[in-house]
């Protein structure tokens, strides 16, 4: 499974989010992995039936009186949580201030490591990955190992 983390407000889905599932759906469809989606708090009913075209199979709605809120920690240990309980390949998240900082406690929870702003993979035992460096102004081909592989996606780069 390739897990993509969605962020909304209020119901209305992210656009960075959305620039995201443009490569989380390229990685599941060349891997042959079905794509979930993850969201949080209120309202995310209302975003996950604004994604059902996106190409999902499954929508995880994580939802506890102490998740309403934007709490880095707290919504890392869910997504561990949830990792523990499905079989992921992959975890992306858009490479916003949120999705970026809530992937950094979710890679120190696991200990894992964390490809930040990538725009291209090559799902494999190891994936190989490009990156935005340098504001924009070098591309980065690197390696990633672990699992599950943990990348976000850098914001402007996808359709």
């Amino acid at each position: 499974m390739i897990l993509a983390l969605i962020e909304h407000d209020q119901g209305k889905v992210n656009a960075h989010s959305l620039e995201m599932l443009t490569l989380a759906n390229d990685m599941a469809e060349s891997s042959g992995a079905e794509l979930h989606l993850a969201l949080f708090g209120p309202l995310a009913e209302s975003a996950a039936a604004e994604l059902g075209r996106y190409g999902a199979s499954t929508v995880h709605i994580l939802q506890h009186e102490q998740l309403l809120t934007y709490a880095p920690e707290a919504w890392a240990a869910s997504i561990v949580q949830l990792l523990e309980e499905e079989e992921t390949a992959a975890l992306l998240a858009a490479g916003s201030d949120r999705g970026s900082e809530l992937m950094a406690h979710v890679a120190a929870r696991l200990d894992q490591p964390l490809a930040a702003h990538v725009t291209a993979v090559t799902p494999a035992a190891v994936y190989e990955v490009t990156r935005v460096r340098w504001g924009g102004s070098l591309l980065e081909e690197s390696r990633l190992a672990g699992s599950p592989k943990l990348l976000t996606v850098a914001p402007h780069t996808l359709t």
